[in-house]
């Protein structure tokens, strides 16, 4: 299973995006990041 948060702000120029995958599987590990994007 994948969790995944986006956010984008009003004028386009902030986007985050946070993710976890694998949170239930034993045999694999936790996947968990964050993507942080700036527009200048």
């Amino acid at each position: 299973m994948t969790f995944k948060l986006h956010w984008e702000s009003a004028d386009k120029r902030w986007n985050v995006e946070s993710y976890a995958a694998n949170l239930f599987k034993r045999d694999v590990e936790d996947l968990i990041g964050v993507n942080l994007m700036a527009r200048f």
